[in-house]
């Protein structure tokens, strides 16, 4: 499955006045954005997500920022950090958001 689907699925918030914003798609980064997530959204949440697929895995860099974001969200409840794996991770993820029950 490509993450062209997943981002797709994500991009789906903007029709409810979120703001999704993609990185690391399908291009080369620069060196301020290295090792950070695949899309950063907000909207009544804040979301950074990260979206691996078949036998990818988070590099260390990842794994130090989703440790980070996860330590904050216990005091700020509406700050998340998800891992995706699946299309069908993605469309939850965008139905909980927009029921609001993250």
């Amino acid at each position: 499955m490509p993450k062209t689907e997943i981002t797709n699925e994500l991009n789906r918030l903007k029709d409810y006045g979120y703001e999704v914003r993609t990185f690391n798609h399908y291009k080369a980064v620069g060196r301020g954005t290295k090792g950070f997530v695949d899309h950063f959204i907000i909207g009544h949440y804040i979301i950074f997500c990260e979206v691996k697929i078949d036998k990818d895995k988070l590099k260390p860099e990842q794994i130090r920022l989703a440790e980070k974001i996860s330590a904050h969200s216990t005091l700020y409840k509406r700050l998340h950090y998800a891992n995706i794996h699946t299309l069908a991770e993605a469309k939850k993820l965008v139905d909980n958001i927009l029921a609001k029950k993250l």
